[in-house]
């Protein structure tokens, strides 16, 4: 079991497996399935921003932070830092954030390790009853905001 739930997220057939701990006292038509954890990849971060508290502060912006992927002294390296988010799935997913490093704005990139299937249009991964509010199709000759690009290779 633990195997399972530390390994999270699970995809079949391309979809978001949502998993759930057992509590037992709820009814399951309350059981909320619109919420998992997703592994961010942050590209363009400074080394010098690769760190657990810098991961909390920008993971922050997008919803609760559960893990923040860092060596034991509190860093990380390479070409992207990942933070595991606990993510509202009927909200579009974030494609980036801007941050401040002394005085220059940096553009920090995200992608998804093991990306859901999600709409084009809107951006989520899950709809509501009404189904998708964006339009398909309608680009108005602009650069798509969500796509396949969001997927962490």
């Amino acid at each position: 079991m633990q195997k399972v739930w530390n390994g999270r997220p699970w995809l079949f057939d391309n979809q978001l497996f949502v998993l759930k701990e057992f509590e037992g006292y709820t009814p399951l038509h309350r059981v909320n399935f619109d919420y998992e954890c997703l592994w961010v990849w942050m590209h363009n971060l400074p080394l010098s921003c690769m760190t657990k508290e810098r991961g909390v502060q920008i993971g922050g912006t997008m919803r609760r932070v559960e893990e923040v992927d860092v060596h034991e002294d509190g860093s990380g390296w390479g070409s992207f830092f990942r933070v595991q988010i606990y993510m509202d799935l009927t909200q579009p997913l974030a494609r980036g954030r801007t941050i401040n490093v002394k005085v220059e704005s940096i553009w920090i990139l995200f992608s998804y390790e093991k990306m859901p299937r999600i709409c084009f249009s809107c951006g989520c991964a899950v709809h509501g009853v009404k189904g998708c509010s964006g339009i398909l199709g309608e680009s108005d000759g602009k650069e798509d905001q969500y796509g396949i690009w969001m997927r962490a290779t």
